[in-house]
């Protein structure tokens, strides 16, 4: 067994972890029901982000803002329109609960983000209607992870709409089976597809041997598949497997 393929495992069973922890902690009790909302345009909103939490905003060396992880309470329509007016923005996360008034126009402000290349969008309970529709239309995100934020089963084929999409994360999302990876591995740009905790089955691999330009699949803890874990590359098919 390579030393290397099991480092490499137990980073990648890190990383999902720690996604899913962040995802479980992102609608605390006992708070208000509207989110903090922020009138005085994008630069004040994410001021007041990184006062509050220096971590969750990211600058170049020209001061220009590339990192934007926005906690639960300031997740609204409202200040999504600011955010889409961070043109420098390249990276979001978005940090939703049930207590977020969030819907499908507030996501579409995002469109206006000339550079945004990687959307990561946590929720612990299943997306709103509409709000997944909404996140294919983006065109420019090439990296697009999920994290509890399970739209419901037949949304998924809105998948199609991003041609563009070249990585791929779903963490947590029972609705998320064979029939919805399929869709995913027909992305004609998709390099990589990291699935933690979905219904997808180790059936799904004699696909993923045929798709031609994925190079990277990871399953780990699939509910369908007896929990365990599947490392695929294009160079070594299956590089671990354990039980």
């Amino acid at each position: 067994m390579n030393s290397r393929v099991h480092f490499c495992t137990a980073v990648l069973l890190l990383e999902m972890l720690l996604l899913i922890a962040a995802a479980k902690c992102a609608e605390p009790s006992g708070l208000t029901n509207s989110a903090t909302t922020i009138p005085k345009g994008e630069e004040a909103l994410i001021s007041t982000i990184e006062h509050e939490f220096p971590s969750k905003v990211g600058h170049d060396e020209d001061g220009k803002v590339r990192f934007l992880d926005v906690p639960y309470r300031y997740v609204s329509n409202g200040n999504l329109a600011l955010i889409g007016q961070c043109a420098s923005l390249r990276e979001l996360k978005l940090q939703l609960s049930s207590r977020n008034p969030v819907t499908s126009a507030g996501i579409e402000n995002l469109s206006r983000i000339p550079g945004l290349e990687k959307l990561t969008i946590m929720c612990p309970h299943v997306l709103q209607d509409g709000l997944f529709e909404a996140v294919t239309k983006l065109k420019t995100v090439r990296s697009l992870a999920l994290n509890l934020a399970d739209p419901l089963s037949s949304e998924y084929s809105f998948l199609t709409n991003m041609a563009q999409l070249r990585e791929l994360t779903i963490v947590e999302a029972p609705h998320f089976g064979n029939t919805q990876a399929l869709m995913a591995l027909n992305l004609p740009s998709l390099t990589k597809l990291t699935l933690a905790n979905t219904s997808v089955s180790y059936t799904l691999l004699s696909a993923v041997s045929k798709s031609a330009g994925l190079t990277n699949v990871t399953i780990i803890s699939s509910h369908g598949g007896g929990g365990e874990t599947v490392v695929w590359t294009k160079e070594e098919p299956v590089k671990w497997r354990n039980p």
